[in-house]
């Protein structure tokens, strides 16, 4: 499964969200004009009292692990599977040792098996009515490439779509879990920024019975 919809109360999330990342250290994102993935604690949107709302009819606030603002300029295609919450990964690790790169190429192989949460909760900001995210899977031509992330230091893998088919597609039109473990890419084609707010749990959601 790639998502799944689910009812959350909404009213105020996009804006409460678009104000704090404006007034804060990380405002930085807003302005951005790469693909950028700004992840913080928790604390940094414990004000937000709609997204707290929403995220608490689900499971207390303290079970968060981190979020991200998520942001995807008109143009901008990054094809990718995350690598956060590996059970057998490092915090601190060589992204030039070609032991430890050996290893996430091994738990990429293995990603559905070792990644400790794979589902993210994640809410429309702005511009995801029009704009979509990609699923795709593998052909007999991929080549994922081990990239580190500029912005926040993740490992990840990234694709080239032309090695790649398209099987499914997600319009953000309210809330969903998402897997993060299947190969993916926001596609944005308008002329405006996309924004999504992702929330990633210390828990496997599926464990819990919201798969």
């Amino acid at each position: 499964m790639f998502y799944k919809f689910i009812d959350l109360p909404t009213a105020g999330i996009a804006e409460q969200v678009l104000t704090i990342n404006s007034t804060s250290t990380h405002k930085d994102i807003i302005s951005s004009k790469e693909k950028t993935f700004k992840f913080t604690a928790p604390d940094a949107y414990k004000d937000c009292s709609a997204l707290v709302q929403a995220v608490e009819c689900i499971t207390s606030w303290q079970n968060v692990f981190y979020i991200a603002l998520v942001h995807t300029p008109p143009g901008v295609v990054d094809i990718h599977v995350d690598f956060d919450l590996y059970d057998d990964a490092t915090v601190d690790w060589d992204a030039t040792s070609p032991k430890e790169l050996a290893k996430f190429k091994l738990l990429f192989k293995h990603r559905h098996q070792h990644h400790l949460s794979p589902w993210a909760l994640n809410f429309p900001i702005t511009n995801c009515d029009t704009t979509y995210t990609a699923f795709y899977q593998e052909t007999q031509h991929t080549n994922p490439k081990f990239q580190v992330h500029p912005k926040n230091g993740f490992p990840y893998y990234t694709f080239d779509q032309t090695e790649l088919e398209e099987v499914d597609r997600l319009y953000l039109h309210q809330p969903a879990f998402f897997n993060t473990q299947e190969i993916h890419g926001a596609i944005n084609n308008t002329d405006q920024d996309r924004y999504v707010l992702t929330v990633r749990f210390n828990f496997n959601l599926a464990d819990r019975g919201w798969i």
